[in-house]
Formats: C-alpha cells, structure tokens, sequence
C-alpha cells in the first residue's frame, strides 16, 4: 500500500485473544471499503501458544505485527500508532469485530473538517447477562462525559488527536479508563465529535477481559481522581457553569407566577435560556482569560 494514500489505520492491541483475531480481520471488508487502509496488530506480550502461532501467521500473509513486553492497552495503542501511516486512527480491539460502513460514513464525515472524532453505537454479544458491562452511547456532552464515559475506545479520529493529546496517557493507575481520558484530552484540546446513532461495530462482551476490574470500586474511584486531577480545570469550568444554570433556574421557579411564561419563552426561544447564557458567559471568560 502507498502510504502517501493511505486514509485510515486500524490498530489492533492483542493480549493472548488470538481466537478472535480471524474474526475481527474478517469484519473489516476490502471490496466494501471505499477508503484504502492499514491494519497493523500489537502483540501486547501475549504467552497463549495458539494467539503467538496466530500472529505468526498473519505475518506471514503480511499483516503488520509489533510484539512488545505487555504494557497494557494504553501502550500497545501508542506503539501502534506510532508506526500508523493513516491520516485517520481507529482502534480495533482483537476481540471485537468493525461493519465496513462504520469506515465509509466515519471517513466521509472526518473528510469534511467540521467534526475530529466519530463514535457510534455498539452491537453488543458475546456473555451478554445480567452482569454484563454494557454501556449507552448518547450524543456529545461534554457534563456528562465529564461524570462517566459512554464513547468506546472504538472510535474513529484524526491522527493529529493522538499527536496533540500526547498519545494515550499511560500514567493512569489501572488500565481501563485510558480511553475515557483521551476524549476528555480531545476535547480540552480543542478537538469535536460526531455521533453516529446506527449500530455500527460489534462489541464482544468477554468474562475474563481488562473491563472486569471495572467492578472493583477502588481501581474506579483511583482513576476517576487522577483524570479529575489532571483535567481540573475543565471540571471547575463545567461546574461553574452548572451552578450559574441551576441558580438561573431556581431564580425562575421562585417567580412562580411568570415562570409559565419564561419557560415558554425558553421553548419558542424568544427568551435566552440559561444553557445559552452560561454557553456565552462562559466561553467570554475562557476567550478573554
């Protein structure tokens, strides 16, 4: 492939998921793919005998394979997207599987230049149960990005993200939430998304798989302090602007007989909202500070 022409770079971090493999490559359709691309796979220290004979196969047959000692996802992503060729980045994991529309709409709308990111809806299968780590993709906001992460890792964005970003921060204490820092990054940085709402990619739902540790509530609460930390700021400007809502509202409600009126007013937007308001105040500070 020509690297000067090539579009987009799908980067596969795989820890002994050699299983999956197949059925990740298979999703990815070249004659149903209007963009040319790159798959390059990260051996993330893998020890399962079948995914190191797997991975010596795809090799074989000219895949782009870079073992490295395991490090973790956040690693494995940056190792590969170090050596991408890409001007587009979307990370596949060994385990899930893509739709070749998912490539086709997500290209055409990066392509435009408004938007810098694109996430869409997962199918989710696999040990689907009532434990299951499901989660619900809902258009960009950035309050409630900001509380819990509902963009997955499996997201389409320019490369120049990644560059700015730093790359994935590896200094998170417990792998997991690597990704939910990235987009709060992005989004500091500067950068937009687009939400697609169709199903577009198929998300396995593994019992034994780094998401687990999910559940244990001091891993959580200890990355959930170091983004706070680092992106402190940001969360003090998106609570500033909550409370300056919250109070033009309780001042509304408080005067009960206009409040029909001013809430009217909101919906036929004859009236500045307090969202509107707090938007332009807001972004005013941060402009002139």
């Amino acid at each position: 492939m020509d690297a000067s022409n090539c579009m987009l770079s799908v980067i596969m971090p795989c820890f002994n998921h050699g299983i999956y493999l197949q059925d990740a490559l298979d999703s990815i359709k070249k004659e149903r793919v209007n963009f040319s691309f790159e798959v390059i796979i990260v051996d993330d220290g893998s020890t399962d005998a079948y995914t190191l004979t797997k991975l010596d196969e795809l090799k074989a047959e000219g895949y782009t394979v870079i073992h490295q000692q395991n490090g973790g996802p956040a690693v494995a992503r940056n190792t590969a997207i170090k050596n991408a060729k890409g001007k587009y980045i979307l990370p596949l994991d060994a385990d899930n599987m893509l739709t070749p529309e998912y490539i086709n709409t997500g290209i055409a709308i990066l392509e435009k230049g408004e938007y810098q990111v694109v996430y869409c809806t997962p199918v989710f299968f696999g040990d689907t149960g009532a434990d299951a780590r499901t989660f619900q993709s809902i258009p960009f906001d950035i309050t409630e990005l900001l509380a819990a992460n509902y963009i997955d890792n499996c997201a389409m964005f320019l490369k120049e993200v990644w560059v700015k970003n730093n790359g994935y921060d590896t200094n998170i204490p417990y792998w997991g939430h690597e990704d939910w820092e990235f987009w709060i990054n992005a989004y500091a940085n500067g950068f937009k998304f687009y939400f697609i709402t169709e199903k577009l990619f198929h998300y396995r739902i593994v019992a034994a798989s780094v998401a687990t540790q999910f559940k244990d509530e001091k891993k959580k609460a200890d990355n959930q302090n170091y983004i706070v930390k680092k992106h402190h700021q940001l969360y003090l400007d998106e609570y500033l602007k909550l409370n300056y809502i919250r109070k033009k509202y309780t001042t509304d409600i408080k005067r009960f007989l206009f409040a029909p009126f001013i809430f009217s007013g909101y919906l036929l937007n004859v009236i500045k909202s307090p969202f509107k308001k707090a938007e332009e105040r807001f972004a005013k500070k941060n402009t002139t500070g």
